[in-house]
């Protein structure tokens, strides 16, 4: 051996203990408040879900549904219902020699008594209505007439754009009532003229009869006349 020669003699191997970390079992207590959290977001995002729904359908319905003042159907007023015509099925008479023409219910017989024919033209043509005790006569270009003018009471009354009056009397002499039209209310014999050519027009009715079978009478006679037209 040489001098101050160093010998390195080896050392032990000592390894070094690993430090263990120890390991903790969760308990379950501890997994509770995670549980609950997710339980809680669900539970708000569900919520929030509905809600958004529930805001988009509120907000179609709002604007589909018609404003108060808007898109509403109008109420019925009588220019908008359908009229009832009361003379819808009632029958027509004709009268080409005279040129009237006019309606009346079924319940009324008509009869004519063709008048006098002087050359072209033909005079005092009668045309009569009856139905029960109750008769409408009509005298068309009446001839030859005459009488004592009277005063009646009556009303304006329009025969087919014409004025004229409708006038009431009473008929001591056969207990009847007169309703007719005239030109005039005074100094009148109750007849009138279109076109220089007289016209007669009259209802008679009893006067026993009510007051509410008279009425009705009365209100026929008049659609009757409203339906009145001369056509040439």
């Amino acid at each position: 051996m040489q001098e101050n020669e160093i010998v390195f003699k080896p050392q032990p191997n000592i390894s070094q203990p690993e430090t263990q970390i120890p390991f903790t079992q969760p308990t379950p207590s501890s997994k509770i408040p995670w549980l609950f959290v997710f339980l809680v977001i669900l539970f708000l995002s569900v919520t929030g879900v509905l809600a958004y729904q529930i805001y988009q359908l509120k907000q179609q319905l709002f604007s589909v549904a018609p404003s108060p003042t808007e898109n509403l159907t109008p109420l019925l007023t009588p220019s908008s219902t359908p009229t009832f015509e009361p003379t819808a099925n009632w029958r027509t008479y004709n009268n080409t020699t005279h040129n009237i023409s006019f309606k009346y219910p079924l319940v009324w017989t008509v009869n004519e008594q063709q008048g006098q024919k002087e050359g072209e033209k033909v005079f005092n043509t009668k045309i009569e209505l009856t139905k029960d005790d109750s008769v409408i006569t009509m005298y068309l270009n009446m001839d030859g007439i005459g009488g004592v003018g009277q005063t009646y009471d009556g009303e304006g009354f329009v025969l087919d754009g014409i004025n004229l009056y409708q006038y009431s009397k009473s008929n001591s002499y056969n207990n009847t009532h007169t309703i007719g039209l005239s030109n005039s209310l005074s100094n009148s014999i109750g007849v009138f003229m279109v076109n220089d050519i007289t016209y007669s027009i009259t209802l008679s009715y009893p006067d026993s009869d009510s007051v509410e079978k008279s009425t009705s009478t009365i209100n026929e006679f008049n659609q009757i006349l409203s339906t009145f037209k001369f056509t040439d």
